[in-house]
């Protein structure tokens, strides 16, 4: 699946072996990045009333000419002046480098950074059927929505502390990886 590109982007920077590499490959794991890519786009004025998330946005992308497409994350309040939108994820992970894709996240400084499909710097963003000007830092302001580390918090959460929410817990499956 597409976290297995993740997961490859850390193999490589620690076969690489600098201290540089390791700081790489720990950002990759604390903050993901081809699985659930999002962007946080500041617009010029508030949002004219709330809306749900799955809304879509439409803009353009950097560089120009094709359409970026997106839907929004979480519920948006009316008079909010950022949107969270997640980018389309392929279905084959063959695909991120082929597809107009937008995949930052902790892969900033690992050169797996893909921004073809990224929403461009600046221009006006198609939400709810209004259109609202936008500014978005691509390097700064795209994030990982799921990681390996997000995935084992919630296995530890789900399959090993033993709480009200845990019916169960420990799972004895689980406990022999963790103990």
């Amino acid at each position: 699946a597409i976290l297995d590109l993740d997961q490859r982007s850390i193999e490589t920077q620690l076969k690489i072996g600098t201290a540089d590499s390791f700081i790489n490959a720990a950002s990759i794991y604390d903050k993901g990045g081809h699985a659930g890519s999002y962007a946080v786009i500041d617009i010029d004025e508030p949002l004219a009333r709330e809306i749900d998330e799955g809304e879509m946005a439409h803009g353009l992308v950097t560089g120009g000419g094709d359409q970026a497409k997106g839907t929004l994350v979480g519920y948006h309040f009316g008079g909010e002046k950022s949107l969270n939108v997640l980018y389309h994820v392929p279905r084959d992970p063959k695909n991120v480098k082929v597809e107009n894709m937008c995949v930052v996240g902790g892969l900033k400084d690992s050169g797996d950074v893909v921004t073809k499909g990224c929403y461009d710097t600046s221009g006006t963003i198609r939400v709810d059927n209004k259109e609202y000007k936008y500014t978005y830092d691509v390097m700064k302001r795209t994030f990982g929505h799921i990681s390996l580390a997000s995935i084992n918090r919630l296995a530890m959460r789900e399959m090993y502390k033993i709480s009200d929410d845990c019916y169960g817990c420990p799972y004895p499956e689980f406990s022999q990886y963790h103990d």
